[in-house]
């Protein structure tokens, strides 16, 4: 078979292209760290590694939600906590309130530091994020959470929907408690309010209620005593069922005494007038919202005792006070264990979401990263036959019939 000169140069050249070529590639892999640099270089493993980055990038995502969500807990818990130290200082000063040797200015000087303590609260029910969103508003995060009204006192403006971040494939969590749940809420577990009713004009006094018998089948229902009195100095009182609209026989009343109904006691003491009364219920909005009622208690300290009606009035405004301030506090110690789980369910889900992310960065380099071992003997492979080709051909090119002449 004849060869052209053409031809052998053609093929000679052909072979050092594809050597060369061959020789970039490996260089190519070697510089970048990379075993698959394009599609082309295997194409199965460049389709599972589009999917493990896409993976990768999901996680990361989850990571960078999760330390927002972090962030944002260990606020509320900051807040909440500076809640709770104000709770605790006001249930100290409702004590000093009623030590009965006090003097108006004495009171007085209470009621300041009750009222410092409430604007506390309100300026930590109203905080704001580093963005300026207010954190207790549910998803109404550019309202005011708790608005003041005419006569001091706070309505909550936001909504009970509450902020939730996903921060993994199956896990949307809380980001924020609403001011509902925080400051306007309790516990299932509340103790039973009294209060005693705005148009009293005796000097009873309540303590209490304490529970009896919890197994009472009116347990748990709201109810009202009423005082009457026969103009003769008979008092006799009447305790009425408000939630199931039944009412007792009058019963005579003895100052000091003990007032049992629906499982609870009520110690009552005192001389009631004619048409005094006291309700006792639990869960009842206007016993819920535990800054309104240091709203109460400060109007309240500000008045003069001069007589015995203002004093028991007084009495009975802190005894339901207290009762008001302790459900407040165990409802936002119940919220922040609340936040706590969560923090700590984040802890898990970061721990989960590390051990993901080394497993897909894992998988990813097995995929198209370079093992440097073999570059290297690939590289120097390719050399070589780079080096054989051009070799042969510098010696095809001397191979003419002019050099025989």
């Amino acid at each position: 078979m004849r060869l052209s000169t053409a031809s052998m140069f053609s093929t000679s050249l052909s072979a050092m292209l594809n050597q060369q070529s061959k020789l970039t590639d490996v260089s190519l892999q070697m510089s970048t760290g990379r075993r698959v640099v394009t599609a082309s270089d295997d194409p199965s493993a460049a389709s599972q590694a589009l999917i493990t980055r896409q993976s990768l990038s999901e996680t990361k995502q989850y990571a960078d939600a999760r330390t927002t969500m972090t962030q944002n807990m260990a606020l509320e818990e900051t807040i909440l906590n500076s809640v709770t130290s104000a709770i605790q200082s006001a249930q100290d000063k409702l004590v000093q309130a009623g030590n009965g040797t006090l003097s108006d200015s004495d009171r007085l000087s209470l009621a300041t530091a009750m009222d410092s303590i409430y604007q506390e609260l309100v300026g930590l029910a109203n905080s704001t994020d580093g963005n300026g969103n207010y954190l207790f508003s549910g998803s109404q995060t550019g309202t005011v959470p708790f608005g003041t009204n005419a006569d001091g006192t706070v309505s909550y403006q936001g909504d009970n929907n509450q902020q939730f971040m996903k921060v993994d494939a199956s896990r949307s969590m809380e980001s924020f408690d609403s001011g509902l749940d925080v400051f306007s809420s309790i516990t299932a577990g509340a103790k039973f309010v009294a209060r005693a009713e705005d148009s009293n004009a005796g000097t009873a006094t309540f303590t209490g209620p304490s529970v009896s018998n919890s197994a009472d089948a009116e347990y748990g229902n709201d109810f009202s005593i009423a005082f009457q009195n026969d103009g003769a100095g008979n008092i006799t009182y009447s305790v009425e069922n408000l939630t199931a609209g039944t009412t007792t026989s009058p019963q005579p009343y003895t100052p000091g005494s003990q007032i049992t109904f629906g499982g609870l006691s009520l110690a009552v003491d005192g001389t009631p007038e004619d048409g005094d009364s006291f309700s006792v219920a639990r869960g009842r909005e206007q016993d819920n919202n535990f800054i309104n009622t240091l709203k109460g208690v400060v109007d309240a300290l500000s008045t003069e005792q001069n007589t015995d009606v203002a004093r028991a009035r007084l009495s009975n405004t802190l005894s339901s006070a207290s009762r008001q301030m302790s459900n407040g506090l165990d409802n936002v110690l119940t919220v922040r264990s609340s936040v706590g789980a969560r923090m700590n369910e984040v802890d898990v889900l970061d721990t989960i979401g590390g051990d993901r992310k080394l497993a897909y960065t894992d998988r990813l380099s097995s995929l198209v990263d370079l093992d440097y071992a073999e570059a290297i003997s690939e590289y120097t492979l390719k050399q070589t036959s780079l080096e054989a080709a051009q070799k042969t051909f510098s010696q095809v090119q001397r191979m003419s019939l002019f050099d025989l002449i």
